[in-house]
């Protein structure tokens, strides 16, 4: 089964995870954490602008630039494009003080401001949109349906704790806690279908 849509919690929102559903066309249905309303005292990535396809970016001051480079983390093996922006121009910026990265006496360090990207951000800026739309927001008012699912088998299935070890046997133990709550409903949906729409 190829499905068409996911919708899980904001605490799944990684780049990894809104990476693999825009790749296989898959409705992506994860919401983002709140932003703080606290003053903004250096600008990051969410201060700048990105172009969807991740060639461009456009600083605080409308400053934009093409040049950059892929840099490599090698810990967590991630591909990052490094955005560099001109040196004569960002010491001429009025905004330098909350952009450019300072030493350790405070004052701003030579070079233009370097702004560095995961080279799948794209699929963030994909599902930021996605949120703004009517349809995201009657997909995630459904989710409480899926909640009761979840309560019923950590309830009265045993899935409150895993009772094994390892993700295959775990799997195992999901599976035919699965079954089990289907079985139950489905016998309510044809001897009770008037408790089972209660249910819904």
């Amino acid at each position: 089964m190829e499905p068409e849509e996911i919708s899980a919690y904001k605490v799944y929102g990684t780049i990894e995870n809104r990476a693999y559903p825009k790749d296989n066309k898959i409705v992506s249905n994860i919401a983002f954490y709140e932003e703080s309303s606290r003053e903004v005292k250096f600008y990051g990535i969410k201060e700048f602008k990105l172009s969807e396809d991740l060639n461009t970016a456009t600083c605080p001051n409308g400053v934009t630039t093409e040049n950059y480079i892929i840099a490599k983390d090698k810990p967590s093996n991630t591909e990052f494009k490094v955005f560099k922006f001109d040196n004569r121009t960002c010491k001429q910026c009025p905004l330098k003080e909350e952009c450019l990265y300072k030493d350790k006496n405070g004052k701003p360090q030579g070079g233009g401001r370097r702004l560095k990207i995961p080279v799948r951000y794209d699929a963030v800026l994909k599902d930021q949109k996605h949120v703004e739309t009517k349809e995201f927001e009657e997909t995630i008012n459904k989710r409480f349906k899926i909640e009761r699912r979840f309560a019923t088998m950590a309830r009265n299935h045993g899935l409150r704790r895993s009772r094994y070890l390892k993700l295959k046997r775990s799997g195992i133990h999901i599976t035919l806690a699965n079954m089990a709550c289907n079985i139950i409903r489905m016998v309510n949906i044809l001897c009770h279908p008037s408790i089972a729409t209660t249910q819904n």
